[in-house]
């Protein structure tokens, strides 16, 4: 007896579904003992060669290239490498989801938010790094700013801190800059400041807590070889940074021979930012120290991730020049332009030029900011 034509159209679907089904799952059976050969770097001399290590204990993104790192248990963990790749880090909490507003300018993220809701989430940030680090018992290394910009920033951590929702056991920090000059304990350094408003709290110690001294120079400087030397050691997993009126980033002045190679060094202040730290000296700007160490751009650079604060309507200049202009030695923090993961996060009147030379008002930021980005009257 032949089959029926409905019985042959559902024996070929069977074997099409049974098909569909293999070609499905036997990739999967397949990847679940695949094998994937990746360049070791960094270990001793009986791992130089690569090794084949299971794909399932690897980042699913399967970067190009990676340190893997022995344990005890003999298996193998990779530690990510500096990104390659311009990359969304940052998250905006739903607390904030409507009192903050994110776009790019020129392939740089800017975030406007008020300066105490602002601290709030550079802070989360770097305590998410931090743990997602220390998950790992990986170490971690943040560059540190000083001055009023960070401010808020170093209150949430020291709140969070108290509040047991971060370790420092692995933290080690690096800052920018210092005065030179000032006398060992002299409450207007750099190191009096960091510690007054974070390394105390935070209980770290002085092999976590790196600056520059503040000691008159000498011809060879051991401080910036010193200050080099743990950079060398201590890549910085995160960058902090402040930005002057005038653009300067750490005691990087305008200057026509900079660049982003240029290396940490003595630097002469100008007589600008010797005025805006006066407040800090009593007012008088002939106590504010002329020379500074800084970190050049070239280290700055080497941060894996940037966050460059900005609050009030003195900063709007040199912010819409740094993010919109060129990059010319004339505003330093233009060089940051040249780094693939940097966040501005600036408030509504820092960002006011910005957003007007941009051509960017969007209608939701005017709704946000009415006074700033109203329309003329015709």
């Amino acid at each position: 007896m032949m089959p029926s034509r409905f019985q042959s159209y559902k024996s070929f679907f069977k074997q099409l579904t049974l098909a569909v089904v293999l070609l499905t799952t036997l990739p999967i059976l397949m990847g679940a003992k695949k094998e994937y050969t990746v360049p070791v770097e960094g270990l001793d001399s009986a791992l130089r060669k690569p090794h084949r290590i299971p794909i399932k204990r690897m980042f699913p993104d399967k970067p190009k290239f990676a340190t893997l790192k022995k344990s005890p248990d003999r298996t193998y963990t990779m530690d990510r490498p500096k990104p390659l790749k311009r990359q969304t880090w940052w998250t905006i909490p739903k607390e904030l989801k409507n009192k903050a507003f994110a776009c790019q300018f020129n392939k740089q993220h800017v975030i406007v938010v008020d300066k105490e809701k602002g601290g709030a989430l550079v802070a989360q940030w770097m305590i998410d790094q931090l743990n997602e680090r220390e998950a790992r018992n990986l170490p971690t290394t943040f560059g540190l700013a000083t001055g009023s910009s960070p401010i808020p920033v170093y209150e949430n951590l020291v709140k969070a801190f108290r509040e047991q929702k971060f370790k420092t056991d692995n933290l080690s920090t690096i800052n920018l800059d210092e005065y030179i000059g000032l006398e060992p304990g002299d409450s207007n350094s750099y190191k009096q400041f960091m510690r007054q408003h974070l390394i105390a709290d935070l209980e770290l110690t002085d092999d976590q807590f790196h600056i520059f001294d503040s000691q008159a120079q000498s011809e060879n400087d051991p401080e910036i070889q010193r200050l080099q030397k743990l950079l060398t050691q201590n890549p910085r997993h995160f960058q902090l940074l402040g930005i002057g009126e005038n653009g300067h980033i750490g005691f990087n002045e305008p200057d026509d021979t900079l660049s982003a190679e240029t290396p940490t060094r003595i630097v002469k202040l100008t007589e600008s930012t010797r005025k805006a730290n006066a407040p800090y000296f009593g007012g008088d700007t002939t106590k504010v120290p002329t020379h500074a160490r800084t970190l050049g751009p070239k280290d700055i650079l080497h941060a894996e991730r940037i966050v460059v604060l900005a609050w009030g309507e003195k900063k709007k200049a040199a912010i819409a020049n740094s993010i919109l202009g060129p990059i010319k030695p004339q505003v330093p923090a233009s060089l940051l332009q040249k780094h693939l993961n940097v966040v501005w996060v600036m408030d509504a009147e820092a960002a006011a030029t910005l957003f007007k030379q941009g051509g960017r008002v969007t209608r939701e930021m005017a709704r946000q900011f009415p006074t700033l980005f109203q329309t003329p009257e015709k």
